[in-house]
């Protein structure tokens, strides 16, 4: 059973093409997956989004949102939201010259 794991997290970290941040996501969405069935519907997904041995990123970052519980998915939104409200405020500031005693 430990080498059909291992021989299906070869085939799925090979299907990331090398992309270290594609591995690392990959690895998390694995690491709370129990038994062989969990991660062959991973690896069914994976393959389901990537056409042609290509790889997007981006596919493999929506299979680790879409696997996340609606509360974490809420709190990661907001997260995103407001790193938005905060850099445009941070922008202003910087144009209106408020922080020129930080950086001087």
């Amino acid at each position: 059973m430990v080498s059909a794991m291992e021989r299906l997290a070869k085939e799925m970290v090979d299907k990331c093409g090398g992309l270290p941040l594609a591995v690392v996501v990959l690895r998390g969405l694995i690491s709370h997956k129990r038994g062989l069935e969990e991660w062959e519907k991973v690896k069914y997904h994976l393959w389901q989004n990537i056409e042609d041995d290509s790889i997007e990123v981006s596919c493999i970052l929506s299979l680790s949102y879409n696997d996340l519980p609606t509360v974490l998915k809420q709190c990661f939104l907001y997260l995103i939201f407001f790193q938005k409200i905060m850099w445009s405020m941070l922008i202003t500031y910087y144009g209106c010259g408020w922080l020129k005693g930080l950086y001087q």
